[in-house]
């Protein structure tokens, strides 16, 4: 319970001192362990060797996280975040040409969440799709995993990289019912996707564009329909995998592309 409040305190006094939420500069490390409802947490981080590391746990919290520079990384401890109806908004940003190795690590448990992630930027034209272009310089070499164990979650993501065409990978596990997801990889640099969802009732989206290797391997199980649009569009090597259980009457509805 100290432990608890003296965290508490100290966001208070960040809140206090800067506004709306709690910004920092290069070589910062934030550890936070939260518990209880309706948290609304704000951070920003600019510069290089940052760490956000949390676990939380309670109903609707909201969270938010940027990280502008090189080596940043945002990681989960222990169990991540746990709870029912969470909003997770995660971005790490680098207009540096300095080597890039940022990583985001989302571990989420609970139901009705909304996880959306970026590095460098994209989403573009999908689940009612809100900012995040950023279409000019981004050094890329970024590296996403999402974990989430629930039902009825939305995941929006995206990875754009620019002239230094260093690689994009991403991992995304869910094990629940009724997922949407929405996931583009853009830029110069190959693009590898790795999605398993283990369950029932989904609907997938992904893009891969522009040149370099596009790589996507994906695996869907569950018994009720599922809907996958996968497009794999310009030039470059284009592979995917596709590993399927489907055992509905009205059976389910596969589209891929490759141009």
């Amino acid at each position: 319970m100290k432990k608890a409040l003296l965290i508490t305190i100290l966001l208070i006094i960040a809140y206090v001192v800067i506004g709306s939420f709690v910004s920092v500069w290069a070589d910062n490390e934030i550890y936070i362990n939260q518990s209880g409802d309706n948290l609304n947490l704000n951070i920003r981080q600019y510069g290089d060797n940052n760490k956000v590391d949390t676990v939380m746990s309670g109903y609707q919290l909201t969270m938010e996280v940027l990280q502008e520079g090189n080596k940043n990384e945002l990681l989960k401890n222990g169990s991540g975040i746990s709870g029912d109806g969470n909003t997770i908004t995660t971005e790490q940003w680098n207009n540096t040409t300095s080597s890039d190795v940022n990583r985001m690590y989302i571990d989420v448990n609970g139901n009705n969440n909304e996880v959306n992630v970026a590095h460098g930027c994209k989403f573009t034209y999908g689940m009612s799709d809100t900012t995040c272009d950023r279409d000019s310089h981004e050094d890329a070499g970024h590296t996403l995993y999402v974990d989430i164990q629930g039902n009825n979650n939305l995941v929006k993501g995206g990875q754009k990289m620019g002239s230094a065409n260093r690689n994009n990978n991403a991992t995304i596990e869910i094990d629940s019912d009724g997922n949407e997801v929405f996931y583009t990889q853009a830029g110069n640099g190959a693009k590898t996707l790795n999605l398993n969802i283990d369950n029932d009732s989904n609907e997938v989206t992904v893009h891969q564009l522009q040149s370099g290797g596009h790589t996507a391997n994906i695996t869907l199980d569950g018994s009720d329909p599922t809907t996958l649009d996968l497009t794999q569009q310009g030039s470059g090597v284009m592979n995917y995998t596709l590993t399927q259980n489907c055992v509905t009457l009205g059976g389910c509805t596969l589209s891929v592309t490759q141009q």
